[in-house]
């Protein structure tokens, strides 16, 4: 290594020491501004738009990355985008199985009922294959086999 290198960081560690010895706590606050100077900023900034403002991006259909509101989750659940549904995420999602359940009733699924899928497939969402129970008390127990009925 050069050493001239370890001279200036010894002379700037000493000019440093010395500069803190001075002024502790203007050290790492940066520079210090009047009150006029303040004002005088805020100012200059008033009526103008954040930074920011505006700046959310594309939303959904023509945000490059659209896939047709559909997703799958690390479960193998399908997620369908419905930002209206009364019972979506926060991100606007319902699982797939439970709308085909709703379109079927004709009517929207209570939050505690559990739709089921029958042959275990959690991305097979045909009707035929789906079962509906009044909550996961029932659904736990029609799984271990206690019961046969699934409005039991």
């Amino acid at each position: 290594m050069p050493i001239g290198i370890y001279k200036r960081t010894d002379e700037y560690k000493k000019q440093r020491s010395e500069f803190m010895k001075k002024n502790p706590l203007n050290y790492w606050l940066g520079k210090k501004r009047s009150k006029e100077e303040k004002l005088k900023m805020s100012l200059s900034h008033k009526g103008r738009p954040a930074w920011n403002k505006g700046k959310n991006g594309l939303k959904l259909s023509k945000h490059p990355n659209w896939k047709g509101g559909r997703t799958v989750d690390t479960d193998g659940y399908i997620w369908i985008k419905m930002p209206t549904h009364p019972y979506r995420k926060k991100s606007g999602y319902i699982l797939e199985h439970r709308l085909i359940m709703e379109k079927k009733l004709g009517r929207y699924l209570r939050p505690e009922e559990v739709v089921h899928h029958i042959n275990g497939i959690k991305d097979d969402n045909r009707i035929k294959n789906l079962l509906l129970f009044k909550n996961q008390t029932i659904h736990a127990k029609f799984e271990k086999g206690l019961t046969l009925c699934p409005q039991a």
